[in-house]
């Protein structure tokens, strides 16, 4: 990896660090859910509902997001070349599922079967879990 990637890796990974804090959100506050454990994430998943939950006070803002890159990343981000370079040299084999990823690329939520990416980055990822609204 060049060294302004790196770099840049490094900058996006202090910034989501530095959101999860600002949301109240530690490294051990995330949940005692053991199916939890595999991907560290800075939302609690329990608390997730998804931006569609959202759009009844927020349609407009919905509207606007689903034609941004944010949305789009769910569907496009693991199609893309240079993404696939960047997983082939870490190693990674699922965007979707490791951790270095879904920190900012994906909205994760609980599923019975531990954690599922529903969306890319959401109304979540930035203005915290909306269980509680």
């Amino acid at each position: 990896m060049q060294k302004t990637n790196f770099k840049r890796v490094l900058v996006l990974g202090l910034v989501g660090l530095a959101a999860s804090f600002s949301s109240g959100m530690g490294p051990g506050d995330q949940t005692s859910d053991p199916r939890d454990t595999a991907v560290d994430v800075h939302l609690n998943p329990h608390e997730v509902v998804g931006a569609e939950s959202c759009e009844k006070c927020h349609a407009a803002e919905l509207s606007v997001w689903k034609q941004t890159p944010h949305h789009e990343t769910f569907l496009t981000l693991h199609r893309r070349p240079e993404a696939q370079q960047i997983a082939d040299r870490l190693g990674i084999a699922s965007f979707k599922s490791d951790a270095a990823c879904v920190q900012c690329h994906y909205t994760m939520k609980a599923a019975p079967k531990g954690l599922q990416a529903i969306s890319g980055i959401s109304c979540e990822s930035c203005h915290v879990a909306a269980k509680n609204w």
